[in-house]
């Protein structure tokens, strides 16, 4: 029985990981059919005649929402450039994506380059020498990453038709456009590192007419092309001393030395409000031990007469991103994964795992050496399977064109979830609720021919290491992910080899065992006490998944799986001392709550791709509006249908109804089908407004469901309003709109 119940263990443990990976896999499927497109793409040419040589000049207009940021060619802490691929007709060539100057943008503890609202990138488009007879059509794919909270990669194809009869001039736009674009200055700079900053220091310019043009009040910002070789989240001090413009802002994690060159832009205000910036290269400093690096050539006279409109050469542009890539080597990306892994294991979700697996090996005497070792190889193998199946997953829908990359998998509400209760099951281990002993900590069991306990553990520590990024970490997956599949997967590799290597040491090397503490009473006592740090990052993780999920039932799903989790467990638990028939009755109970709490999940995953997918059909018709006297009496107004729903977070009731009537595929696209208005008042809070409308309708408490028909055309009066149940079913809504609609 004890083997049966250890063989269940482990295909349970294959079976959720199994679980997450599919998760995984599905979520960026579902990346690429997002229902909602956050960014507006329009193509706008110079002119749409093109002659034989001419080069002109393209915009690729994105209009963001609300909330939301697309990214610069060096995004900061995260995400990723807009890219635009072109299918070109033979002879034709496109330039690399000239960027307007961004602003930072900050989602702490991050912060990054890119714009909001709306933004123009341009390319020049060059035609050959001898051109097709008759309309000339282009396409471009266009790859970006929009963020708010999350973030979400939207995908778009796009065509362009020159020569086709008619005549459009756009010059206007593209020089508005062009006015947002960075100029370049023709300064001598210099830059290196001085008491763990930056300093970036260039000549002051006979041309003081710019400086005096900017507004000293309002704070000047370095943003360098290069990534890591600032904090992005420091201030830039920027001063201008006698012929020295100097600026000085916290390192980042990015050696120097990787760096033959260095471009950045001085963006600043002036007086006029506008925002623009000044580019310029600087050049390593071997001198720069002190807190200013001194510049020495000025500008000449000479340059300021070949400046143009702005002031100075407007810059030529190249994909620096790719750039960036580049000057990382191999062997310092290996570097940084490795010592990226080294940290992961001090994250709150992995050290209490590393910390009972370390304590285990307390109990162990010299003669085990043999079985310590054994458990060393087989967590490692554990850890680097695990990474080697999420690397390359990453990899291949990466080749098919999915824009994702280490956490992004966490975009994902259902992954969320899983890796919410994942922690909380640990947290109840470590807490002793119940014992896992096979896989974490017991010594007997590590006695014994246990090894794949350990090879779970290493699963296990994977998969509560996907939220994390510890330092260096960033940097180096960065690197990966744009690599060919082989250097990719051996960065990923060695990043779980950093993540094995504390324990693997212990293992190996029983000299470092005896810095560990002896046995006793305390260590039950702490193990204990690491549960505390997996059940706050549990509360954290339903937290972000609530947030995530964007629905008022959420907190519900996550909660109860909770709840069902540890009503198995404590099945489990109690199974032991249950003999015959209750032991039987105990086990299929326990069965039955493991099927129960993965059916919530698959539902919960299901149902949303169900949404995402209802949302796209649909576009904005069903989105429900928060409620308020003043709407309310515009849409009865309008003699269009509507439909009120009174609820609280607390009303159990309400909760259930949307669940299982309201908030559902069919309900959606019954109201956008009958062009319903969704009007939805939450009474959580006192609101005077919802109290008002409860007592026209003789309630003093919710749910409350009324459904205003549309005006008959042969009255010309709106049907009087219906009241319905406040026990809800989807034929209930059905039967009420159909009826009411068709009378």
């Amino acid at each position: 029985m004890k083997k049966i119940h250890t063989m269940t263990h482990y295909a349970t443990t294959f079976l959720v990981t199994l679980l997450l990976l599919t998760t995984f896999t599905n979520q960026a499927i579902a990346q690429d059919k997002a229902a909602e497109k956050h960014v507006q793409i329009r193509l706008v040419p110079e002119r749409t005649v093109i002659a034989p040589n001419d080069t002109i000049w393209i915009g690729i207009e994105e209009t963001i929402d609300d909330g939301w940021h697309t990214y610069w060619v060096n995004a900061g802490d995260s995400g990723t450039p807009t890219k635009a691929d072109w299918d070109l007709p033979t002879g034709f060539e496109t330039s690399e994506i000239s960027w307007p100057v961004p602003h930072k943008i900050s989602t702490p503890p991050l912060t990054n380059y890119g714009y909001e609202k709306k933004v123009t990138l341009l390319q020049t488009l060059t035609a050959p020498s001898k051109l097709p007879e008759g309309p000339i059509t282009f396409n471009v794919d266009i790859e970006l990453l929009v963020c708010k909270e999350i973030c979400i990669p939207e995908y778009s194809t796009h065509t362009l038709t020159f020569n086709n009869g008619t005549e459009e001039d756009n010059t206007a736009y593209i020089n508005t456009a062009s006015n947002a674009l960075s100029y370049s200055v023709p300064w001598y700079a210099t830059f290196g590192e001085a008491d763990g900053k930056l300093v970036f220091a260039m000549s002051r310019p006979e041309a003081t007419f710019l400086f005096k043009s900017i507004d000293q009040n309002r704070p000047m910002e370095f943003i360098p092309y290069d990534w890591g070789v600032v904090d992005n989240s420091a201030p830039s001090n920027v001063t201008i001393e006698d012929d020295t413009i100097t600026v000085r802002q916290k390192r980042g994690d990015r050696p120097l030395r990787a760096l033959q060159s260095m471009r950045g832009l001085i963006a600043y205000y002036d007086e006029h409000g506008k925002y623009s910036a000044f580019e310029i290269t600087a050049n390593p400093d071997s001198n720069a031990t002190s807190a200013t690096a001194q510049a020495s050539t000025k500008i000449s006279a000479n340059s300021i007469e070949t400046m143009n409109d702005n002031g100075y050469d407007a810059p030529e542009t190249k994909n620096t991103a790719q750039t960036n890539a580049q000057d990382m080597s191999v062997l310092l990306a290996l570097l940084f994964a490795f010592l990226g892994g080294i940290i992961l294991n001090l994250m709150p979700c992995v050290f209490p795992i590393l910390s009972m697996k370390a304590l285990s090996l307390c109990k162990m005497h010299g003669k085990e050496l043999k079985h310590a070792r054994q458990h060393g190889i087989f967590y490692t193998a554990g850890i680097l399977l695990t990474f080697g199946a999420i690397a390359g997953t990453l990899m291949v829908l990466k080749a098919g064109g999915a824009q994702i990359g280490w956490g992004f998998q966490l975009q994902n509400p259902s992954v969320i979830l899983f890796l919410a209760w994942l922690l909380f099951v640990i947290g109840l281990n470590l807490a002793g609720f119940f014992n896992l002993s096979v896989v974490l900590s017991d010594s007997k069991a590590a006695q014994k021919d246990t090894a794949m306990g350990s090879f779970f553990t290493g699963i296990l520590a994977t998969l509560v290491a996907t939220p994390c990024t510890a330092p260096f970490m960033g940097v180096a997956l960065g690197f990966a992910i744009i690599q060919p599949p082989v250097i990719g997967m051996m960065v990923f590799l060695m990043l779980g080899l950093g993540l094995a290597l504390p324990y693997l040491a212990l293992c190996f090397l029983p000299k470092l065992r005896a810095f560990l503490p002896k046995p006793g009473v305390w260590m039950e006592r702490f193990k204990e006490f690491l549960a505390f740090p997996m059940f706050l990052s549990a509360i954290w993780l339903v937290w972000v998944y609530t947030g995530q999920a964007g629905d008022d039932i959420a907190m519900i799903k996550a909660l109860g799986g909770m709840v069902l989790i540890t009503f198995g467990l404590w099945l489990v638990k109690i199974t032991p001392t249950a003999k015959g028939t209750k032991k039987t009755v105990c086990d299929l109970f326990a069965f039955l709550v493991l099927v129960l709490v993965l059916t919530i999940f698959m539902i919960d995953m299901k149902s949303r791709q169900a949404m995402e997918a209802i949302d796209q059909h649909i576009g904005q018709a069903s989105l429900e509006e928060d409620f308020t006297t003043a709407r309310y009496e515009e849409l009865l107004a309008s003699g269009e249908p509507v439909f009120v729903n009174m609820t609280a977070d607390w009303c159990i009731t309400c909760k259930v109804n949307e669940v299982v009537a309201l908030n559902t595929p069919a309900t959606k696209m019954l109201f956008a089908a009958q062009k319903v208005h969704y009007v939805k008042g939450d009474w959580t809070n006192q609101n005077a407004e919802i109290t008002t409308y409860l007592d026209k309708y003789g309630r003093n408490g919710v749910p409350l469901y009324v459904y205003y028909a549309p005006i008959d055309d042969s009255t010309g009066q709106r049907p009087e309003p219906v009241v319905l149940p406040q026990i809800l079913t989807p034929g209930i809504l059905k039967d009420t709109l159909t009826n009411q609609n068709n009378p």
